[in-house]
């Protein structure tokens, strides 16, 4: 077994992102030697050149971390530095450093996380909803009770639906919870108002279309 070309292993190492593709290039530029991954990454240890993070990207995550907690954080450190790396060990990490979020990101975090008890009844946070067509959509929720059933969308408790009627917002604002902007509508309205194509962010549109909706069954049932 031939010997590592260290100097080519130095000079490249800061183009490439994961070991793997550092080694097949590696072989191939070298094909008269045989060496598995795991002795290549050793080799490369034995090189200082094993370091996950770099002393610039541990001393941002110094400086950001406390005020983005770990969800954001692990999003905008890809974004900055071009890399990705698994979240898990990113937390791993940030743990390594002995960093803790600041009590300012804490409190966000106790009112936008529907999990947690030490806020008050009456706290309203902005969480995402998915729904049923895959799109991602923010809402206004409130706490009302203990746990995670304590919590309910904003609009929902302000509306008040009947069982089988779900809360739309009329201009298509999923934070515009004002009690004008509510309506409950039932299942079969909500299909004529897509089926019509009615839904619009006019909330003037919107209230006509299903007012049309309501008539339309009303002819239907007294048809029957």
């Amino acid at each position: 077994m031939c010997g590592y070309d260290n100097e080519w292993i130095i000079e490249r190492k800061a183009d490439y992102r994961y070991w793997s593709e550092m080694y097949i290039d590696y072989m191939n530029d070298h094909p008269n030697e045989s060496h598995t991954l795991n002795a290549f990454v050793q080799r490369t240890r034995k090189l200082g050149l094993n370091r996950r993070y770099t002393q610039e990207q541990d001393d941002w995550l110094r400086e950001n971390y406390p005020a983005l907690g770990a969800s954001e954080s692990y999003v905008r450190f890809g974004e900055t530095f071009g890399v990705k790396k698994g979240f898990e060990g990113f937390k791993s990490h940030i743990n390594e450093l002995g960093l803790k979020v600041s009590a300012k990101r804490q409190y966000e975090a106790d009112q936008d996380n529907g999990n947690r008890e030490n806020v008050p009844l009456g706290t309203i946070g902005i969480r995402n909803h998915k729904q049923r067509n895959g799109k991602v959509i923010q809402m206004n929720w409130i706490k009302v009770g203990k746990g995670t059933s304590g919590w309910v969308p904003l609009a929902q408790h302000i509306a008040k639906p009947e069982k089988g009627q779900r809360v739309i917002h009329l201009d298509g604002n999923s934070l515009n919870d004002d009690p004008k902007n509510l309506v409950a509508v039932d299942k079969v309205t909500t299909a004529m108002m897509t089926g019509n194509h009615f839904w619009s962010d006019d909330p003037n549109i919107t209230s006509a279309g299903i007012t049309w909706c309501e008539l339309q069954k009303l002819l239907k049932e007294s048809e029957e």
